[in-house]
């Protein structure tokens, strides 16, 4: 039996607590669902709260029982008007790949007090990340096969650009920020790592891209062609210097590296590969922004990988 006929899609905010539920109320676990709240159960405040605490932010209901969440809805939910059909999610591969997605980079990155107005800042940031994720434009990127650990990378370092972004909004103009989000969910398209292993990521993607025919806004291929060059002039593939790159690729690329350089130190505390990782920063310190840096040292101290 297909679950992509049997499922749908909510948003557990949808949800109330101390309500009976109409219906039952189904996790994703392990590629399989499992019921959560039985019908006439209580949704209760621990299951949502522990839901949010664990990153997961959606919860799944049937198909054949959207009728009566429709009507539930109405009642007890949305006293205004509203497009119910609109509410539900279709559940299909893609969804699931995106759920997923969303889930291990809200569970792998952290904010602490140490960030002013972090209670502000994470939840508008975590918005940001969540609608970018599902917008139709890199649809094809959750159906398609890339290595775990490269999607895995997009994530974190997309999340972080958008909280660094969140917390020092100078940096990056308004009318750029949706183009480079999109930019760093796939700015890294290795393919067979035997094939490409001569090559930069923005080259490497470019030519994916190419190869399977996917047309995307200029500015965003743009974005990409640009994401590997340094301050310096040592980068690829133009050898941009200093203020030839853009401002906000100078932010991504202080992002990118550190990720990568925290990615590959293991065996030690999440302090220790943290402040490893900005070592390996500043020995190439001359590759990056340092306005970029000053600001990337403050929000980095409040930083924790889980």
């Amino acid at each position: 039996m297909e679950t992509k006929q049997l499922y749908f899609q909510i948003y557990l905010s949808f949800l109330i607590p101390d309500y009976e539920s109409p219906c039952g109320i189904f996790i994703h676990y392990k590629g399989k669902f499992l019921q959560a709240v039985k019908k006439g159960e209580i949704i209760g405040l621990p299951f949502v709260a522990k839901m949010y605490e664990d990153g997961n932010y959606f919860c799944y209901i049937q198909e054949t029982e959207k009728k009566q969440w429709v009507e539930w809805f109405r009642v007890n939910r949305f006293k205004y008007k509203v497009e119910f059909e609109k509410l539900f999610k279709p559940l299909n591969e893609r969804s699931v790949d995106k759920a997923k997605y969303i889930s291990y980079a809200l569970k792998k990155i952290d904010v602490t007090g140490a960030l002013e107005k972090r209670e502000e800042v994470v939840p508008a940031a975590q918005n940001i990340f969540r609608e970018m994720v599902h917008d139709p434009l890199i649809d094809w990127f959750f159906t398609a096969s890339f290595e775990k650990e490269n999607k895995e990378h997009t994530a974190r370092v997309t999340y972080l650009f958008i909280l660094f972004r969140e917390f020092f909004p100078e940096l990056v103009e308004h009318s750029q920020f949706n183009s480079l989000i999109l930019s760093s969910i796939i700015h890294e398209l290795r393919g067979s790592p035997f094939s490409l292993e001569n090559k930069v990521a923005s080259v490497a993607t470019l030519d994916y891209l190419t190869k399977k025919k996917i047309v995307l806004p200029s500015v965003i291929v743009q974005l990409i062609r640009q994401h590997d060059e340094l301050a310096d002039g040592s980068g690829n593939p133009s050898k941009l210097k200093e203020d030839q790159i853009p401002e906000e690729v100078r932010v991504f690329s202080v992002l990118d590296h550190f990720d990568h350089y925290r990615s590959c130190i293991g065996g030690v505390t999440n302090k220790v590969k943290i402040k490893s990782a900005l070592d390996q920063l500043e020995k190439k310190v001359e590759c990056f922004d340092p306005g970029v840096m000053i600001y990337f040292k403050k929000f980095v101290e409040g930083i924790v990988f889980r």
